[in-house]
């Protein structure tokens, strides 16, 4: 936190807002001078003509160049805005100084109304103040503002031009000598008219948000075009007193402005909605056509036509930028509402058609179908980003044929879509849903490559039209997290899933603290030689240990780990105990290899073999006792990393395997192109092998397919003699199973060795697993 030390210390033009001391000091002096030099000119305190020169030379006379030392300070110091900021200096500068040497020359006479060159730098303060407002206006909005000061140019247009018209009577009785002055000081108040007209376009389009800078800006020309006009309205008589109220003008108004321009920076957007704030422009244009008009009949000035004709050119400005303001407004409301790949309504447009739907008394119930693809990620990441928007693409295409007249299709974004519905009779939600999963049976081809998206459905359904649009989405969210936990096509909400995503929610933040207090445990599933029957290594399979579930198996936690981001943590935990426990088992004389699960999304971090090889340092072992199983959806990410990451593994003497061999996406290549040891067979194809021929002839195949490819073949899901005895005439290297032991804690497993023979060989019979009906 700053000290009010530090925010003093800090530059004017870093945030927080700071003005140096100096400049607080000058501004506070030259308010209390301003407001002493107006309470001396109010009625009964002097009579207008009298003369004070201590404060009508001395005190008047010294404010002027302090205008200019504030203003220029403010562009020197402060990057914000500085252009702006320099041409408003500029008019500060430029009013102050011929202010100053008029006031020097003559500080007090009886008539002040002059037309002199030093009219001509005075009338420069309205084109450098005018281009000031104008970039100050863009950086508060850049070219949506556009308007804004073409709506003031317009309404100074009419404004100048109708008074013009007004005092025409005046002017034509004016020889031409007083003409000229005349229009001159005509010329202040229409110069002060402009600007004031900015700054209530700016405060129209802005509202009251502009900022402090606008409203001392505005205040500042406001009481300026006062003492304007009120020079202007003796222009070329006698009947100006100086000493006046009217006096005080012109330094109030500088004043006014070197405040403005040390107030805090500010950015603004402009207020949506409406049309109010096209009323002034249109009435600033009629006003300029009807003077236009009138110059036709009548014999006018051509000041009067030219300022009538500037304000219909302006017009014509102004309602092109309306129309092109317009239409990026209409092309913007389109694209907040519509996905930019698909075409399809996007969230907000489905919610608001949702809304619309439960507030409609139609017939029959609104119901919301959420659809998430399943396993577009892998698809994405192996195919490229450009096939996965064209599986998108093609979904949204189908979908869209299944759907009814009426049902509203969304994509909320990755891979998920929405669909709303009615029900009426037996066209239910859940009958769309089963439609919609017909629609993705068909193959994608991507790239050349046939592909198979299956998705997740969740339905939920209104009751009574009274639980809200984001109710319901939330509702068919929990029933599509239920279809995928369950694996199933289509879930349909009830009411008991709320208590079960409560529960998940908790169980997620449960597992974060689980992992970091150390409550995961592993249970080791002993893998034999089927030749010899020697034990060569075992699984490490993990548990949670919770504090009050008591043991929690790993399929009611692990699916939340990827989601919960978790993977990491616990990959990089479980390590460490199996290398740890395996250590132990080395150091009792049992060199045996742990096998460790690693997750794909752990195969893409190029720095796992670092972190790995520094594990095994830690214990003591080398990279022969460790055995990294993979599935088979390493092949469907990122190809190039992951045969990286497994190279560099496997040059640590680590063991590579893929596990659960033959399901997922089951492919020769990358039994190529894949850095692998051994292949497990999963266990779906050990079930059934001693009754079932051709799962035989698939086992026989595969194990040769494994050894001629210098592969080993570890067989798991072992559980009878019978199949042991097939897989052991099959050729089968490795096994695991019930029938060896189940998985078991580190201290039951030490017993369970110590059944082994002396060669640390298991053996079938009667003895084979008592000791694993331990729970695991």
């Amino acid at each position: 936190m700053s000290t009010p030390a530090d925010r003093r210390r800090a530059p004017a033009g870093d945030d927080p807002w700071v003005v140096p001391r100096p400049v607080r000091v000058l501004l506070a002096l030259l308010t209390a001078a301003v407001a002493v030099w107006t309470v001396s000119l109010l009625p009964g305190v002097r009579t207008p003509g009298q003369a004070v020169p201590l404060l009508d030379v001395g005190l008047r006379n010294a404010l002027w160049p302090l205008f200019v030392v504030v203003a220029v300070w403010r562009v020197l110091a402060v990057r914000a805005d500085r252009l702006a900021w320099s041409f408003l200096a500029a008019s500060v500068t430029v009013g102050s100084t011929l202010s100053f040497a008029f006031y020097a020359v003559l500080p007090f006479a009886p008539s002040a109304v002059l037309a002199s060159v030093v009219d001509v730098g005075w009338l420069a303060l309205y084109p450098l103040a005018y281009a000031g407002f104008v970039l100050l206006l863009g950086s508060d909005g850049g070219r949506r503002h556009r308007a804004v000061w073409l709506d003031a140019l317009l309404a100074a247009f009419a404004g100048g031009s109708v008074a013009a018209l007004a005092l025409i009577g005046r002017l034509l009785t004016l020889d031409s000598h007083e003409l000229l002055p005349a229009l001159v000081h005509l010329a202040y108040p229409l110069g002060d008219l402009l600007l004031l007209m900015v700054v209530a376009s700016v405060f129209g389009a802005l509202g009251w948000r502009a900022g402090r800078a606008w409203t001392f800006l505005g205040l500042g020309f406001a009481v300026q075009s006062v003492s304007d006009a009120g020079y202007a309205a003796v222009a070329g008589g006698d009947s100006w007193q100086v000493g006046t109220l009217l006096d005080s003008g012109w330094t109030t108004s500088m004043l006014l402005v070197v405040l403005a321009a040390w107030q805090r920076p500010r950015r603004a957007a402009a207020r949506a909605g409406g049309q109010g704030h096209l009323v002034g422009p249109a009435v600033s244009a009629v006003l300029c056509v009807a003077v236009l008009f009138t110059a036709t009949v009548v014999d006018v000035p051509l000041v009067v036509s030219l300022l009538a004709l500037g304000g219909v050119l302006t017009s014509i400005a102004r309602t092109v930028v309306a129309f092109r303001q317009a239409r990026d407004l209409a092309v913007f409301r389109s694209q907040a509402r519509t996905d930019e790949l698909t075409g399809l309504a996007n969230r907000r447009r489905f919610t608001e058609a949702l809304s619309a739907a439960l507030r409609r008394p139609a017939p029959g119930r609104a119901g919301v179908l959420l659809v998430d693809l399943d396993r577009f990620k892998e698809v994405n990441d192996s195919l490229g980003h450009a096939a996965g928007d064209e599986l998108l693409l093609e979904v949204g295409r189908r979908f869209a044929t299944a759907l009814r007249p009426g049902d509203v299709l969304a994509r909320f974004g990755g891979d998920e879509f929405a669909v709303l519905t009615r029900e009426r009779g037996d066209a239910t939600a859940a009958g769309l849903a089963a439609r919609l999963s017909a629609a993705l049976a068909g193959p994608f081809v991507l790239s050349g490559v046939r592909v198979h998206v299956g998705a997740s459905t969740g339905v939920a359904v209104s009751v009574d039209g009274s639980e809200g649009a984001a109710e319901l989405i939330r509702r068919a969210d929990v029933a599509m997290y239920r279809a995928k936990a369950e694996r199933c096509a289509v879930h349909q909400y009830a009411d008991a899933f709320d208590e079960q995503s409560r529960d998940r929610l908790r169980l997620v933040d449960e597992l974060r603290t689980g992992i970091e207090d150390g409550q995961l445990v592993l249970h080791h599933q002993p893998k034999i030689a089927i030749a010899s029957g020697r034990v060569t290594g075992v699984e490490a399979l993990v548990r949670w240990q919770h504090p009050e579930r008591g043991l929690v198996p790993p399929d009611q936690f692990l699916p939340l780990v990827e989601d919960a981001g978790l993977s990491s943590a616990l990959s990089a935990q479980v390590l460490r105990m199996a290398l740890r426990d395996c250590a132990r088992w080395h150091a009792e004389g049992l060199e045996i290899s742990v096998a460790v699960n690693l997750s794909t999304s752990e195969l893409l971090d190029e720095d796992l073999p670092c972190r790995v090889a520094a594990l095994l340092r830690e214990v003591g072992l080398t990279g022969s006792a460790l055995v990294v199983e993979i599935t088979e959806s390493v092949f469907m990410v990122d190809k190039r990393t992951s045969v990286a990451v497994l190279s560099a593994l496997r040059a640590q003497g680590i063991r590579i395997s893929i596990d659960d061999y033959g399901t997922g996406y089951s492919s020769l290549a990358y039994l190529r192109e894949l850095p692998l040891d051994e292949l497990k067979l999963d266990r779906s194809f050990t079930q059934d092998l001693d009754t079932d021929p051709r799962t035989a002839a698939i086992v026989a195949s595969t194990v040769a397919l494994a050894h001629s490819l210098g592969l080993s073949m570890v067989a798991e899901g072992v559980e009878s003699d019978a199949v042991l005895e097939r897989l052991r005439s099959g050729g089968c290297d490795l096994a695991q199973g019930y029938h060896v032991s189940r998985p078991l804690p580190a201290d039951a497993l030490g017993a369970w060795f110590a059944q082994l023979d002396p060669q640390r060989s298991w053996r079938s019979g009667p003895r084979a697993g008592r000791v694993a009906d331990s729970p695991a």
